[in-house]
Protein backbone atom coordinates (compact mmCIF):
# COMPACT_ATOMS: atom_id res chain seq x y z
CA UNK A 1 0.00 0.00 0.00
CA UNK A 2 1.24 3.66 -1.14
CA UNK A 3 0.64 6.26 1.95
CA UNK A 4 -0.60 9.10 0.55
CA UNK A 5 1.35 12.09 0.78
CA UNK A 6 0.29 15.53 0.92
CA UNK A 7 1.47 19.05 -1.00
CA UNK A 8 3.98 19.62 2.78
CA UNK A 9 7.04 20.40 2.61
CA UNK A 10 9.98 20.89 -0.14
CA UNK A 11 12.35 18.59 -1.66
CA UNK A 12 15.17 17.99 -0.12
CA UNK A 13 17.81 20.23 -0.98
CA UNK A 14 16.02 22.62 -2.38
CA UNK A 15 15.43 26.16 -2.24
CA UNK A 16 13.85 27.71 0.64
CA UNK A 17 10.39 28.89 0.21
CA UNK A 18 11.07 32.48 -0.36
CA UNK A 19 14.65 31.80 -1.75
CA UNK A 20 14.64 33.07 -5.73
CA UNK A 21 15.51 29.96 -7.45
CA UNK A 22 17.74 31.84 -10.79
CA UNK A 23 17.46 30.19 -14.57
CA UNK A 24 20.37 27.80 -15.11
CA UNK A 25 22.23 28.41 -17.41
CA UNK A 26 20.62 31.11 -18.81
CA UNK A 27 21.13 33.82 -21.31
CA UNK A 28 19.57 37.59 -22.42
CA UNK A 29 18.12 37.69 -26.35
CA UNK A 30 17.58 34.27 -27.11
CA UNK A 31 14.74 34.56 -29.21
CA UNK A 32 11.47 32.09 -27.82
CA UNK A 33 9.49 30.06 -30.06
CA UNK A 34 12.33 28.84 -32.45
CA UNK A 35 11.19 25.33 -33.79
CA UNK A 36 12.60 22.22 -31.78
CA UNK A 37 15.03 21.54 -34.81
CA UNK A 38 17.18 24.28 -34.46
CA UNK A 39 17.85 23.60 -30.60
CA UNK A 40 20.91 22.21 -29.24
CA UNK A 41 20.36 18.31 -28.66
CA UNK A 42 19.33 17.61 -24.25
CA UNK A 43 22.67 16.55 -24.01
CA UNK A 44 23.83 19.82 -24.58
CA UNK A 45 21.32 21.16 -22.32
CA UNK A 46 22.56 22.78 -18.94
CA UNK A 47 19.97 20.79 -16.76
CA UNK A 48 19.35 21.93 -13.23
CA UNK A 49 15.56 22.95 -14.01
CA UNK A 50 14.61 25.76 -11.80
CA UNK A 51 10.18 25.38 -11.30
CA UNK A 52 8.50 27.93 -9.92
CA UNK A 53 5.88 25.49 -8.19
CA UNK A 54 2.89 25.39 -6.08
CA UNK A 55 3.80 24.59 -2.57
CA UNK A 56 3.60 20.40 -2.08
CA UNK A 57 4.05 20.02 -5.69
CA UNK A 58 7.47 19.14 -5.63
CA UNK A 59 8.04 16.41 -8.70
CA UNK A 60 10.35 14.41 -6.14
CA UNK A 61 8.11 14.43 -2.95
CA UNK A 62 5.45 12.50 -5.11
CA UNK A 63 5.42 9.59 -7.36
CA UNK A 64 2.87 11.85 -9.40
CA UNK A 65 5.50 12.12 -12.56
CA UNK A 66 7.44 8.56 -12.22
CA UNK A 67 7.74 6.22 -15.11
CA UNK A 68 4.93 7.94 -16.25
CA UNK A 69 5.59 9.29 -20.12
CA UNK A 70 9.69 9.21 -19.76
CA UNK A 71 11.85 8.64 -22.80
CA UNK A 72 13.01 5.43 -20.75
CA UNK A 73 10.62 3.27 -19.96
CA UNK A 74 10.76 2.80 -16.32
CA UNK A 75 12.72 5.54 -15.02
CA UNK A 76 11.16 8.95 -14.04
CA UNK A 77 12.51 12.66 -14.55
CA UNK A 78 14.28 12.18 -11.05
CA UNK A 79 15.40 8.68 -11.55
CA UNK A 80 17.39 9.82 -14.73
CA UNK A 81 18.66 13.26 -13.91
CA UNK A 82 18.37 13.32 -9.83
CA UNK A 83 16.69 14.80 -7.53
CA UNK A 84 19.40 17.65 -7.41
CA UNK A 85 18.71 18.65 -10.68
CA UNK A 86 15.21 20.63 -9.69
CA UNK A 87 15.06 23.93 -7.65
CA UNK A 88 11.89 24.55 -6.47
CA UNK A 89 10.48 28.07 -5.45
CA UNK A 90 6.73 28.59 -4.10
CA UNK A 91 4.44 29.38 -5.91
CA UNK A 92 2.07 31.93 -3.26
CA UNK A 93 -0.26 33.45 -6.07
CA UNK A 94 -0.97 33.86 -10.09
CA UNK A 95 -0.86 37.71 -9.49
CA UNK A 96 2.81 37.48 -7.54
CA UNK A 97 4.09 35.24 -9.52
CA UNK A 98 3.33 37.00 -12.93
CA UNK A 99 5.05 40.39 -11.10
CA UNK A 100 8.41 38.72 -9.72
CA UNK A 101 9.18 37.38 -12.88
CA UNK A 102 8.56 40.68 -15.10
CA UNK A 103 10.48 42.44 -12.57
CA UNK A 104 13.26 40.15 -13.63
CA UNK A 105 13.60 36.88 -11.51
CA UNK A 106 14.16 33.68 -13.90
CA UNK A 107 12.73 30.11 -13.81
CA UNK A 108 12.73 27.36 -16.99
CA UNK A 109 8.90 26.39 -16.01
CA UNK A 110 6.05 27.77 -14.13
CA UNK A 111 3.03 26.96 -13.25
CA UNK A 112 0.00 29.06 -13.44
CA UNK A 113 -3.47 29.05 -13.88
CA UNK A 114 -5.64 29.18 -16.92
CA UNK A 115 -6.72 33.03 -17.10
CA UNK A 116 -3.45 34.17 -16.61
CA UNK A 117 -1.86 32.34 -20.08
CA UNK A 118 -2.67 35.69 -21.65
CA UNK A 119 -0.73 38.12 -18.72
CA UNK A 120 2.50 35.90 -19.20
CA UNK A 121 2.03 36.32 -22.97
CA UNK A 122 1.66 39.89 -23.36
CA UNK A 123 4.72 40.22 -20.91
CA UNK A 124 7.16 38.63 -23.15
CA UNK A 125 7.88 36.27 -20.13
CA UNK A 126 7.37 32.99 -21.84
CA UNK A 127 8.06 30.84 -25.01
CA UNK A 128 5.69 28.46 -26.88
CA UNK A 129 6.56 24.49 -26.33
CA UNK A 130 6.13 22.11 -29.42
CA UNK A 131 3.23 19.54 -28.47
CA UNK A 132 5.28 17.38 -30.87
CA UNK A 133 7.71 16.35 -27.97
CA UNK A 134 4.37 15.50 -25.91
CA UNK A 135 3.38 11.80 -26.57
CA UNK A 136 1.02 12.47 -24.25
CA UNK A 137 -0.89 15.08 -26.04
CA UNK A 138 -3.66 13.49 -27.22
CA UNK A 139 -4.94 12.18 -23.89
CA UNK A 140 -5.78 16.01 -23.09
CA UNK A 141 -8.82 17.83 -23.01
CA UNK A 142 -8.73 20.00 -26.15
CA UNK A 143 -11.59 22.39 -24.62
CA UNK A 144 -8.99 22.91 -22.26
CA UNK A 145 -5.62 23.20 -23.86
CA UNK A 146 -6.75 25.61 -26.67
CA UNK A 147 -6.81 27.80 -23.34
CA UNK A 148 -3.12 27.83 -23.96
CA UNK A 149 -3.04 28.93 -27.48
CA UNK A 150 -2.05 32.12 -28.56
CA UNK A 151 -1.27 33.54 -32.04
CA UNK A 152 -1.80 29.87 -33.02
CA UNK A 153 1.27 28.88 -30.72
CA UNK A 154 1.08 26.62 -27.68
CA UNK A 155 1.83 28.55 -24.51
CA UNK A 156 0.50 26.76 -21.83
CA UNK A 157 -0.06 22.47 -21.30
CA UNK A 158 -2.58 22.25 -18.53
CA UNK A 159 -2.22 19.54 -15.98
CA UNK A 160 -4.48 19.82 -12.60
CA UNK A 161 -7.74 21.06 -12.24
CA UNK A 162 -10.21 22.12 -9.05
CA UNK A 163 -12.64 24.33 -7.61
CA UNK A 164 -12.35 26.59 -5.01
CA UNK A 165 -14.61 27.69 -2.41
CA UNK A 166 -15.34 27.96 1.61
CA UNK A 167 -14.01 25.36 3.76
CA UNK A 168 -15.59 25.62 7.17
CA UNK A 169 -15.84 23.58 10.39
CA UNK A 170 -19.21 22.53 10.63
CA UNK A 171 -19.55 22.12 13.91
CA UNK A 172 -18.57 25.45 14.88
CA UNK A 173 -20.32 27.42 11.83
CA UNK A 174 -24.24 27.69 12.15
CA UNK A 175 -25.46 25.48 9.00
CA UNK A 176 -28.09 28.18 8.00
CA UNK A 177 -25.48 30.66 7.38
CA UNK A 178 -23.05 28.06 4.89
CA UNK A 179 -25.23 29.10 2.04
CA UNK A 180 -22.86 31.25 -0.02
CA UNK A 181 -19.32 33.53 0.23
CA UNK A 182 -21.62 35.68 1.95
CA UNK A 183 -19.89 33.63 5.05
CA UNK A 184 -17.20 35.48 4.90
CA UNK A 185 -19.27 37.96 5.89
CA UNK A 186 -20.70 37.13 8.61
CA UNK A 187 -19.86 39.21 11.76
CA UNK A 188 -20.98 36.09 14.23
CA UNK A 189 -17.75 34.71 13.22
CA UNK A 190 -15.40 37.46 13.75
CA UNK A 191 -11.91 36.79 14.06
CA UNK A 192 -12.47 32.88 13.08
CA UNK A 193 -12.22 33.74 9.50
CA UNK A 194 -9.23 33.72 6.92
CA UNK A 195 -9.37 35.20 3.46
CA UNK A 196 -6.36 34.02 1.05
CA UNK A 197 -4.32 36.85 -0.04
CA UNK A 198 -5.05 36.06 -3.71
CA UNK A 199 -4.47 38.96 -5.57
CA UNK A 200 -7.63 39.09 -7.90
CA UNK A 201 -9.56 36.56 -6.12
CA UNK A 202 -10.50 38.19 -3.13
CA UNK A 203 -12.29 40.83 -5.91
CA UNK A 204 -13.88 38.36 -7.65
CA UNK A 205 -15.97 37.28 -4.73
CA UNK A 206 -16.79 40.54 -3.23
CA UNK A 207 -18.14 40.96 -6.84
CA UNK A 208 -20.08 38.07 -6.35
CA UNK A 209 -21.68 38.65 -3.28
CA UNK A 210 -22.30 41.98 -4.62
CA UNK A 211 -24.37 40.47 -7.64
CA UNK A 212 -22.00 41.23 -10.38
CA UNK A 213 -22.80 38.98 -13.85
CA UNK A 214 -19.26 38.64 -14.83
CA UNK A 215 -16.81 38.85 -11.69
CA UNK A 216 -13.74 38.63 -14.31
CA UNK A 217 -14.88 41.61 -16.12
CA UNK A 218 -16.22 44.15 -14.06
CA UNK A 219 -16.98 47.55 -14.60
CA UNK A 220 -15.15 50.64 -12.34
CA UNK A 221 -17.93 50.85 -10.49
CA UNK A 222 -18.52 47.43 -9.74
CA UNK A 223 -14.19 47.45 -8.56
CA UNK A 224 -15.07 50.10 -6.62
CA UNK A 225 -18.16 48.18 -4.29
CA UNK A 226 -16.30 45.35 -4.36
CA UNK A 227 -13.70 47.44 -2.63
CA UNK A 228 -15.82 48.70 0.13
CA UNK A 229 -16.83 45.15 0.29
CA UNK A 230 -13.38 43.53 1.10
CA UNK A 231 -12.85 46.61 3.12
CA UNK A 232 -16.04 45.59 4.81
CA UNK A 233 -14.93 41.99 5.80
CA UNK A 234 -11.22 42.82 6.88
CA UNK A 235 -12.86 44.03 10.09
CA UNK A 236 -13.85 40.64 10.28
CA UNK A 237 -11.00 38.80 8.87
CA UNK A 238 -8.51 37.14 11.40
CA UNK A 239 -5.56 37.07 8.97
CA UNK A 240 -5.05 36.79 5.02
CA UNK A 241 -3.20 33.43 4.30
CA UNK A 242 -0.44 33.09 2.02
CA UNK A 243 0.54 29.61 1.97
CA UNK A 244 -1.90 26.61 2.99
CA UNK A 245 0.64 24.86 4.54
CA UNK A 246 2.07 27.27 6.30
CA UNK A 247 -0.40 29.43 7.26
CA UNK A 248 -3.89 28.71 6.39
CA UNK A 249 -3.46 24.37 7.26
CA UNK A 250 -2.13 24.96 10.90
CA UNK A 251 -4.60 27.63 12.13
CA UNK A 252 -7.66 26.10 10.86
CA UNK A 253 -6.66 22.68 12.35
CA UNK A 254 -5.94 24.12 15.82
CA UNK A 255 -8.92 25.55 15.79
CA UNK A 256 -7.76 29.37 15.48
CA UNK A 257 -9.94 29.80 12.56
CA UNK A 258 -13.23 28.05 10.91
CA UNK A 259 -14.18 29.79 7.85
CA UNK A 260 -11.24 29.91 5.15
CA UNK A 261 -11.10 30.04 1.46
CA UNK A 262 -9.43 26.71 0.35
CA UNK A 263 -9.07 24.55 -2.07
CA UNK A 264 -10.37 20.74 -1.97
CA UNK A 265 -7.09 18.77 -1.10
CA UNK A 266 -7.17 21.16 1.83
CA UNK A 267 -10.98 19.84 2.38
CA UNK A 268 -9.34 16.11 2.73
CA UNK A 269 -6.53 17.49 4.52
CA UNK A 270 -8.87 18.63 7.28
CA UNK A 271 -11.12 15.00 6.84
CA UNK A 272 -7.86 12.92 7.15
CA UNK A 273 -7.00 14.97 10.58
CA UNK A 274 -10.11 14.05 11.84
CA UNK A 275 -12.28 17.47 12.16
CA UNK A 276 -15.93 18.08 11.35
CA UNK A 277 -15.20 19.61 7.68
CA UNK A 278 -17.86 20.64 5.37
CA UNK A 279 -17.11 22.20 2.06
CA UNK A 280 -19.61 24.85 0.75
CA UNK A 281 -21.18 24.91 -2.73
CA UNK A 282 -22.19 28.74 -2.57
CA UNK A 283 -25.04 29.83 -3.80
CA UNK A 284 -23.50 32.49 -6.22
CA UNK A 285 -21.29 29.38 -7.54
CA UNK A 286 -18.08 27.68 -6.89
CA UNK A 287 -15.10 29.10 -8.28
CA UNK A 288 -13.19 26.76 -10.75
CA UNK A 289 -9.50 26.08 -12.65
CA UNK A 290 -7.21 24.50 -14.72
CA UNK A 291 -3.25 25.12 -14.04
CA UNK A 292 -0.57 23.51 -16.12
CA UNK A 293 2.86 24.74 -17.22
CA UNK A 294 4.47 27.52 -18.86
CA UNK A 295 8.17 27.93 -19.80
CA UNK A 296 10.58 30.87 -19.09
CA UNK A 297 11.70 33.14 -22.53
CA UNK A 298 15.24 32.95 -21.70
CA UNK A 299 15.34 28.66 -20.62
CA UNK A 300 18.19 27.06 -22.49
CA UNK A 301 16.08 23.82 -21.09
CA UNK A 302 14.10 23.32 -23.86
CA UNK A 303 14.27 19.71 -24.03
CA UNK A 304 14.36 19.30 -20.75
CA UNK A 305 11.55 21.09 -19.79
CA UNK A 306 9.38 18.93 -22.45
CA UNK A 307 10.17 15.64 -20.99
CA UNK A 308 9.82 16.93 -17.36
CA UNK A 309 5.99 18.34 -18.19
CA UNK A 310 5.20 15.37 -20.21
CA UNK A 311 5.69 13.33 -17.15
CA UNK A 312 3.24 14.56 -16.09
CA UNK A 313 0.50 14.22 -18.90
CA UNK A 314 -0.35 10.53 -18.93
CA UNK A 315 -3.72 8.39 -17.40
CA UNK A 316 -1.35 7.14 -14.96
CA UNK A 317 0.22 10.15 -13.58
CA UNK A 318 -3.10 12.10 -13.75
CA UNK A 319 -4.65 8.85 -11.80
CA UNK A 320 -2.06 9.56 -8.86
CA UNK A 321 -2.32 12.91 -9.18
CA UNK A 322 -6.32 12.81 -8.20
CA UNK A 323 -5.13 10.05 -5.45
CA UNK A 324 -2.36 12.21 -3.78
CA UNK A 325 -3.77 15.60 -4.04
CA UNK A 326 -7.79 15.24 -4.74
CA UNK A 327 -7.75 17.25 -7.89
CA UNK A 328 -8.77 16.62 -11.33
CA UNK A 329 -6.71 16.90 -14.52
CA UNK A 330 -7.42 17.73 -17.66
CA UNK A 331 -6.64 14.09 -18.77
CA UNK A 332 -9.91 13.02 -20.54
CA UNK A 333 -9.28 9.75 -20.31
CA UNK A 334 -9.45 9.52 -15.79
CA UNK A 335 -12.36 8.20 -14.23
CA UNK A 336 -13.83 8.35 -10.98
CA UNK A 337 -13.36 4.80 -10.35
CA UNK A 338 -9.64 5.27 -11.13
CA UNK A 339 -8.92 6.02 -7.53
CA UNK A 340 -8.15 4.80 -4.59
CA UNK A 341 -10.86 6.16 -1.94
CA UNK A 342 -11.58 5.15 1.94
CA UNK A 343 -14.36 3.57 2.71
CA UNK A 344 -16.82 5.83 4.70
CA UNK A 345 -15.58 6.93 7.83
CA UNK A 346 -12.29 5.47 7.31
CA UNK A 347 -10.51 8.58 7.94
CA UNK A 348 -6.63 7.01 6.76
CA UNK A 349 -4.00 9.51 5.11
CA UNK A 350 -3.68 6.57 2.89
CA UNK A 351 -6.42 7.16 0.86
CA UNK A 352 -8.47 10.00 -0.86
CA UNK A 353 -11.76 10.62 1.59
CA UNK A 354 -14.78 10.07 -0.77
CA UNK A 355 -16.94 13.45 0.39
CA UNK A 356 -13.58 15.25 -0.92
CA UNK A 357 -13.69 12.97 -4.04
CA UNK A 358 -17.21 13.99 -4.24
CA UNK A 359 -16.86 17.73 -4.97
CA UNK A 360 -14.91 17.13 -7.80
CA UNK A 361 -16.91 15.75 -10.01
CA UNK A 362 -14.84 13.42 -11.69
CA UNK A 363 -16.79 12.59 -15.41
CA UNK A 364 -19.03 15.22 -15.44
CA UNK A 365 -18.63 16.61 -18.96
CA UNK A 366 -20.59 20.13 -17.15
CA UNK A 367 -18.27 19.92 -14.14
CA UNK A 368 -17.08 23.61 -14.89
CA UNK A 369 -20.30 24.98 -16.61
CA UNK A 370 -22.13 27.40 -15.27
CA UNK A 371 -22.81 28.30 -12.40
CA UNK A 372 -19.25 27.41 -11.98
CA UNK A 373 -16.90 30.28 -12.34
CA UNK A 374 -14.21 29.12 -14.59
CA UNK A 375 -11.24 31.38 -14.88
CA UNK A 376 -11.11 33.70 -17.52
CA UNK A 377 -8.56 36.34 -18.39
CA UNK A 378 -9.36 39.61 -17.03
CA UNK A 379 -8.55 42.55 -18.98
CA UNK A 380 -8.25 45.21 -16.16
CA UNK A 381 -6.30 42.76 -14.07
CA UNK A 382 -4.19 45.85 -12.45
CA UNK A 383 -7.34 47.51 -11.59
CA UNK A 384 -8.26 44.34 -10.04
CA UNK A 385 -4.36 44.16 -7.82
CA UNK A 386 -4.87 47.51 -7.20
CA UNK A 387 -8.29 47.01 -5.50
CA UNK A 388 -6.95 44.65 -3.21
CA UNK A 389 -3.79 46.70 -2.64
CA UNK A 390 -5.87 49.44 -1.16
CA UNK A 391 -7.96 46.97 0.98
CA UNK A 392 -4.65 45.37 2.22
CA UNK A 393 -3.55 49.20 3.00
CA UNK A 394 -6.89 50.65 4.41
Amino acid sequence: MTTRLDRRGFLAGAASLGGAAMLGGCGSGSSGGSSAASRPPIGQEPGNLSIYEWQGYEAAGTKAQKAYGMTVPGKSYVDKYGADSLTYTAFPSDDIAVNRVAAGTQFDLMHPCISYVKDWTNAGLIQPFDTSLLKNWSQLDPNVTKAGVVDGQQYWIPWDSGYSSILYRKDKVDPADATGWELFWNPKYKGKISMWDGGSTPVEIAGLVNGVKDPYNMSDQELEAAKQKLIEQKNLNSFYWKLEYDDMQPAFKSGDIWITYAWPNDFNDMLVAGLDAGWLNPSQGELAWYCGFIMGKDSKNYFHNHEYVDSFLSREACVDLANTFVYASANIQVKASDLTVAKPGKRSSAYAQPEAVAVLNFGDPNRVAPPVHLEQFIPQRAKYQQVWDEVKAS
